[in-house]
């Protein structure tokens, strides 16, 4: 099974926000720019009785948002994932895994009073896979690719360096209509307009 921590921090964050609330907030629209691992999971293949695995990769994102006074933020995110294929059925594989995601965020901040704010989040949008070139033993791999349904389950810690700045750790579990799923552990800077 694969339901992500970040799930049950989901879960409990909405329970206890609304006693949380910081009631010092403002609305206001912010932007984010972060980037960092991607660390995915080994895809059902069509025509092999094993799974693709994947190197490592990397990820970039951009996000426009709003924030609103009881915690909560709506964004639009834009994100880029790409890492190689590495091996089937023992064999290795050549080719790489390039993924564009377009999302909406919906995120609670749980508000302590602190300067560090930790958060949760889901998103649902559209991907953009292409597995380019992948083949193992000269035989090309079958995965479907192409656009999909997308969903994100965040979590994360927001630290605040300026009034208007802050520093953030990102997880983000990416799941699609197809097999091909992930991990992303990321550094961002959001930026408060």
């Amino acid at each position: 099974m694969r339901v992500p921590i970040v799930a049950i921090l989901f879960g409990c964050g909405l329970a206890a926000g609304p006693a949380l609330a910081d009631t010092a907030r403002t609305n206001s629209f912010y932007g984010e720019a972060k980037g960092g691992l991607v660390i995915p999971f080994d895809s059902d293949v069509d025509n092999s009785n094993d799974d693709l695995s994947y190197d490592l990769g990397y990820a970039v994102a951009g996000a426009l948002g709003y924030q609103f006074k009881n915690g909560f933020r709506f964004e639009v995110e834009g994100s880029y994932r790409e890492y190689d294929a590495d091996e089937l059925d023992g064999q290795n594989a050549s080719g790489e895994a390039e993924i564009g995601t377009v999302l909406g965020n919906l995120y609670y901040d749980i508000d302590f009073g602190g300067r560090v704010t930790p958060y949760v989040g889901l998103g649902l949008g559209v991907s953009f896979i292409d597995l380019d070139g992948v083949n193992a033993g000269g035989v090309s791999v079958d995965v479907d690719d192409g656009t999909n349904f997308a969903f994100a389950l965040h979590g994360g810690l927001a630290t605040e360096v300026t009034e208007r700045l802050d520093l953030t750790v990102n997880y983000t579990f990416l799941g699609h209509e197809v097999d091909v799923l992930s991990n992303t552990l990321s550094l961002g800077l959001r930026v408060e307009f």
